[in-house]
């Protein structure tokens, strides 16, 4: 995905775009382990332990929306990268809107994956 939404990007870092895919990549995972810590804090277990609700998917979603907005304006304040004129902007926010969409979606359907997966091992045994 992340190679799709490289023209909407400039960044000069001098490394290729296949290694920046790479790095936006695991950036994207680092955000998902760090939606899922402050979900733990939140509610003091995993949360592929708990059962799912409409307020526990929206917290999921605020956490992963506050976690990407830091990332991408200490990115675009630090020059990591800035965007083109052509690439739409969340309102208020001030960040991309292919970024925003991902991470309403991506981090709720991987720990809803993730917790169907634990019961369905528990079930095994």
């Amino acid at each position: 995905m992340e190679l799709f939404r490289f023209p909407n990007y400039i960044q000069d870092l001098g490394i290729s775009r296949f290694l920046m895919a790479i790095l936006a990549t695991l950036g994207d995972v680092v955000i998902i382990l760090l939606v899922h810590y402050f979900m733990h804090k939140i509610y003091g277990r995993k949360l592929w332990e708990m059962k799912w609700n409409t307020g526990k998917e929206f917290m999921i979603v605020v956490c992963a929306i506050v976690c990407i907005v830091v990332v991408e304006r200490l990115a675009l304040s630090t020059g990591l990268w800035s965007y083109s004129d052509s690439l739409p902007i969340v309102p208020f926010l001030n960040i991309n809107l292919s970024t925003f969409v991902q991470f309403i979606i991506v981090p709720v359907f991987a720990l809803y994956i993730s917790s169907k997966l634990v019961i369905y091992k528990h079930k095994g045994k």
